[in-house]
């Protein structure tokens, strides 16, 4: 008898073994795949259902558009924490300031910073083009850069142009793409 049940355990365990972990990766499919989706599912619900409330309310402009405002302010609010205010940057001559106190902290001196073309409207952004003539070492150059990487929304070199000089300088030509927007 007993040694009939072992037999039977031995040929049943492979497909119980088998069972049993498929039995343990659908309920982890299910805890971790499609709880939080129902989740995030009732949650964008509620937020359409408070919008169309909202639409369907007899005073709902005023009250759309209280709310539009308050979630603008808010983006505006996160979008200067993340690159920083304009500082007044909403032209070329801003631009420019911001290009010559970056040089300054990097120790460069502009020879000539000659702007290339006129605005160029986008759909979030406008941007000036302006070409800079300047001698300095690598390491000033490098500073410089990575100054200007540093705010990758507000400024892109589009071109750099490297001549050696006399002893550690470089002689550079640089065209740098300066952005601004109207937030």
């Amino acid at each position: 008898m007993q040694h009939a049940i072992a037999k039977l355990i031995k040929n049943e365990l492979v497909p119980i073994c088998i069972i049993s972990v498929m039995l343990c990766i659908s309920v982890l499919v299910v805890r971790f795949g499609v709880v939080p989706l129902k989740t995030a599912i009732d949650h964008k619900q509620s937020a359409l259902q408070g919008y169309r409330s909202l639409i369907s309310a007899s005073g709902a402009k005023d009250t759309i558009e209280t709310v539009l405002k308050t979630q603008q302010a808010a983006l505006k609010t996160q979008y200067h924490a993340l690159y920083g205010e304009s500082g007044g940057a909403r032209d070329l001559a801003g631009l420019l300031r911001i290009l010559i106190t970056t040089a300054q902290t990097a120790g460069i001196q502009f020879v000539k910073m000659q702007p290339e073309g006129g605005e160029k409207a986008g759909e979030e952004s406008n941007s000036y083009t302006v070409l800079l003539d300047f001698s300095t070492s690598y390491n000033s150059l490098g500073m410089f850069v990575s100054a200007l990487e540093a705010m990758p929304h507000r400024f892109s070199v589009d071109r750099l142009a490297l001549e050696t000089g006399k002893g550690n300088d470089i002689n550079i030509k640089m065209l740098v793409k300066g952005y601004f927007s109207d937030y």
